[in-house]
Formats: C-alpha cells, sequence, structure tokens
C-alpha cells in the first residue's frame, strides 16, 4: 500500500493510499474506505486524487475547489529519492522511486539528460502521473 497527497503550494489536501500495482486495492482516504479501486483510477496517483477529490464533493465536502484544480500536485510519502531536478523559476524537485514503478522511474530519470525543454517537461508530466515528483525541501 502506497500513501499520497495531494498538495496545494505546502498545503496537504488530501492524503490517501491504494496498491498502485494491483488493480482490485482498494483505494482509502486517510485510512477509511471509499468505493473506489486502484482500476478506477486507471493505475494512477493523479487520477485517483481527482477521483477521490470529485467523491468527497458528491459527499459534501471536497479538498481543494475547481478553480484550484491546476495547482494540485499529488506525492508520494516516505518513498526513497533517486535524485534532484532544477527546474525553471528556481524550483527543483526530487523523483522518488515508488515501489512497482521503479524501472519505469528509472528509465524516465535517465532520459532527462538528453533532453531538451519541451522534453523534459514532457517526462516530468509522466513522472507526476505516477505520483513520483514532489518539491525538495
Amino acid at each position: 500500500m502506497t500513501t499520497y497527497q495531494a498538495v496545494i503550494g505546502k498545503e496537504t489536501r488530501l492524503t490517501f493510499a491504494g496498491n498502485f500495482a494491483e488493480a482490485s486495492s482498494p483505494l482509502t482516504i486517510d485510512g477509511t474506505s471509499t468505493p473506489f479501486q486502484v482500476a478506477d483510477a486507471r493505475h494512477r496517483p493523479a487520477t485517483a486524487a481527482k477521483l477521490l477529490n470529485d467523491w468527497c464533493r458528491s459527499q459534501g465536502g471536497e479538498a481543494w475547489g475547481e478553480d484550484e484544480a491546476d495547482d494540485v500536485e499529488v506525492v508520494a510519502v516516505n518513498f526513497p529519492v533517486l535524485g534532484e531536478f532544477g527546474l525553471s523559476r528556481n524550483r527543483v524537485v526530487e523523483v522518488l522511486l515508488i515501489p512497482g514503478s521503479e524501472a519505469k522511474i528509472k528509465s524516465l530519470w535517465s532520459a532527462l539528460d538528453d533532453a531538451d525543454a519541451v522534453e523534459q517537461d514532457e517526462i516530468f508530466a509522466k513522472l507526476n502521473s505516477l505520483g513520483a515528483v514532489r518539491d525538495a525541501e
């Protein structure tokens, strides 16, 4: 089971968990069951965060409003850091090794060396969809 946080800036808005390598794994919010499984989120932590927030909204609450959706970052909690990478505007991020996705993450990480700025953005979008990127502290 991997725990993720959906954050805006440095503020945690949602903490959820699931085994993203197993389709039938339940998705939980702060340890509480939801009606969803990993398959419902297509094995993507970022998709799970949106799905869970939409469900929370239907239940009378939400972790973030629709106007904040573009600012949400989904990050894994307590995983080994593969390395740090400097992005534009002096932003440094850490790339995490997420269980079940290590080979893909390492492959994407190694592709950064030869990538131009546009390709780097695409690579980081893929890493982010795996929940493998967080701001360095």
